[in-house]
């Protein structure tokens, strides 16, 4: 925390770079991550907990067997109706 001008503001990483051995990686915000801890359903059947990201978008509003059946056809974001490009699963703890 910072305090200029009788004001205290925060400071929020906007990117990040990470060094590993000769890969270089940068980080990224992801979108219902927060949810996630929440044990949130899928926004698609409602049914099953959400474990699937939408790229380019970086929604996690998927459980895997929606989005194999979106992968299916070509499809949009149930979000942001962006294009979907390819999928990512997220694994738990």
């Amino acid at each position: 925390m910072y305090t200029i001008a009788g004001g205290v503001f925060g400071v929020k990483p906007l990117k990040q770079k990470l060094i590993i051995g000769i890969g270089v990686y940068e980080t990224a915000e992801v979108y219902g991550m927060e949810k996630l801890e929440d044990n949130s359903d899928c926004v698609i059947c409602l049914s099953n907990k959400r474990n699937t990201m939408v790229m380019p978008c970086k929604h996690i509003c998927l459980c895997n067997e929606c989005a194999d059946v979106l992968s299916n056809n070509k499809s949009d974001c149930p979000i942001c109706r962006i294009r979907i490009q390819e999928f990512s699963i997220i694994q738990g703890k």
